[in-house]
């Protein structure tokens, strides 16, 4: 059986996190609503307390924290048009300023592109003319 690892854990949803709460309402214990739910105490106890202390009547999850974006849709979308009209250039050549509004590094405009489905996007080379080829074609 073993230890789950925490890794191998998920987050709750909002409906788990809301049946926890109801059956803790019930007059369940803390260890009857883990076996119940089949969730670790400790979750079980900490989504009731916090609910206890703030009082908070969603069972949302928060939003996490992170940096801003750095560009607008707007700016995604003229970066999109410009990479679908000029397929050959670079990504250091996309995140000139103005292609999208800022100066921007090679990895987000990877990240953009790929958000719209235009990851791995260069075309291939067209070949070049055989000697071969070029006698049939006066022919």
């Amino acid at each position: 059986m073993g230890r789950n690892r925490k890794t191998d854990r998920k987050e709750l949803t909002p409906a788990q996190r809301a049946q926890i709460w109801t059956r803790y309402l019930d007059g369940h214990r803390f260890t009857a609503i883990s076996k119940l739910e089949e969730t670790p105490y400790s979750t079980v106890r900490s989504i009731i307390e916090r609910r206890l202390e703030t009082g908070d009547s969603s069972f949302e999850n928060k939003p996490r924290s992170g940096p801003s974006k750095k560009t607008s849709d707007r700016n995604d979308r003229a970066l999109i048009r410009h990479a679908n009209q000029n397929p050959r250039d670079t990504l250091y050549a996309l995140a000139t300023p103005s292609k999208s509004g800022h100066k921007l590094g090679r990895n987000t405009v990877r990240k953009i592109l790929k958000a719209y489905g235009k990851a791995k996007r260069k075309p291939r080379k067209k070949p070049y003319l055989k000697p071969k080829h070029k006698n049939k074609r006066l022919i």
